[in-house]
């Protein structure tokens, strides 16, 4: 029998990859929100069949939720190369574009452009 704790632990999970399944999820900064939406977009670029394919085999490995995985540039990053080897390098580079794109695009107190270079991104400049 189970406890309460691992009950609602259960429930929370299901509902949680409900809600990503229909685009519905928590973004708890903005940094976060544009790591998700240049993730995104760069891997789109694969065309919808292909990279729908692929981010469900990323997070069927890693037993993480689409949110998940595209808010953790680091766990992106290792995901994509290990599937993909050096041509994930050509996803990368369109995502580290968008991001810096975004960071110069946004003025405002609470992001500027050291946050992108941040180890909770973990984003280098390719220069």
């Amino acid at each position: 029998m189970e406890d309460g704790f691992s009950h609602n632990r259960r429930n929370f999970q299901r509902y949680s990859n409900l809600f990503d399944k229909l685009g519905y999820f928590p973004i708890s900064s903005k940094t976060e929100q544009i790591l998700y939406d240049a993730a995104k977009s760069s891997i789109e670029r694969l065309g919808e069949p292909a990279s729908k394919a692929l981010l469900d085999h990323i997070c069927s490995i890693n037993r993480l939720s689409e949110e998940k995985l595209l808010t953790n540039y680091d766990l992106f990053e290792m995901s994509l190369q290990r599937i993909l080897r050096k041509e994930a390098d050509v996803i990368l580079h369109h995502l580290k574009t968008e991001i810096l794109t975004h960071a110069v695009l946004i003025r405002s107190d609470d992001y500027n452009q050291g946050d992108i270079w941040t180890k909770r991104t973990r984003v280098e400049p390719t220069m």
